[in-house]
């Protein structure tokens, strides 16, 4: 499991922070500038620690408007932005991650490393998927609250089961919401 560590816990957090001031000011930071920001951020650091990091941080977040805000705008960056695709394969489906596996294990061994041996060996093809997995679960954990940015999460990861629920806990929640609502 990656770890920001405290410091990058701590800019978060101030971030956060920063945000809910500026919403109570009247200001829109959250909009006009969250996505630019925290897109800046995960360029300059590692996006998957990033995104975790923002994942925990957002679970205890007391604003749900400025939280709802923040989580689509990752959910936006992690879908469109090209430098996330290494960050989108992470989190694809098992099928397609061990079919990446393979393909890396393949290549390990057609090309040894300066000792002879593979680069890459089967336990970290296993722990690649495994990296995946939790990648997911902590950001589905941090996102569930929100449908819209959860269901783009489970359809990204292939968690049609999952995607399944949603769309039936949203499908309930409009039905039951007055007429301009749905």
């Amino acid at each position: 499991m990656k770890s920001g560590g405290e410091g990058l816990r701590g800019i978060i957090r101030q971030m956060l922070s920063l945000f809910l001031a500026e919403k109570e000011k009247g200001n829109d930071l959250v909009g006009e500038r969250s996505g630019v920001i925290f897109k800046e951020l995960c360029l300059l650091l590692d996006p998957e620690v990033v995104y975790l990091e923002i994942g925990k941080a957002l679970e205890d977040f007391e604003d749900s408007e400025v939280a709802t805000l923040l989580t689509e705008r990752l959910t936006m960056i992690l879908l469109t932005v090209p430098e996330f695709a290494d960050l989108r394969r992470k989190l694809l489906p098992s099928e397609q991650s061990a079919t990446n596996a393979g393909a890396l294990l393949a290549r390990a061994n057609e090309a040894p490393n300066a000792n002879g041996t593979a680069a890459i060996g089967g336990s970290d093809a296993a722990a690649a998927m495994e990296d995946g997995r939790h990648l997911f679960l902590a950001l589905y954990q941090a996102w569930r609250r929100y449908p819209v940015s959860a269901l783009a999460l489970c359809l990204l990861a292939g968690e049609y089961e999952k995607s399944s629920e949603l769309v039936n806990v949203v499908a309930v929640d409009m039905r039951d919401k007055p007429g301009e609502w749905t």
